[in-house]
């Protein structure tokens, strides 16, 4: 289920980013209890790790990727869902950005 107050702030949606450290932000959702990141190689689809899964707690509201853990020049989509003290899941929009050659 998707919430519009539940969304990543950053990086917009269609971002071309330099090279660099990507940070991933979004709004906080009431009564989290834990975040589940994937991120995902749109570019890579041959091999089986094309991306990242990563839980964090309720209290998170960003996540880092290095510089070396996403490739020049290729896209990548990124959604996050939410567990809530309801058992409720909610998931964002999607957004997709590319890292700059």
């Amino acid at each position: 289920m998707t919430d519009p107050s539940f969304r990543i702030k950053s990086p917009e949606d269609g971002s071309i980013l330099p090279y660099g450290n990507v940070n991933i932000t979004w709004t906080a959702a009431p009564g989290a209890v834990d975040y589940k990141v994937i991120v995902t190689d749109l570019e890579n689809y041959s091999n089986h790790t094309n991306g990242y899964e990563i839980d964090l707690p309720g209290g998170a509201s960003r996540l880092l990727l290095t510089a070396n853990q996403l490739i020049s020049g290729h896209q990548y989509n990124v959604i996050i869902y939410e567990d809530t003290t309801d058992s409720i899941t909610l998931k964002t929009n999607p957004i997709r950005f590319k890292r700059a050659d």
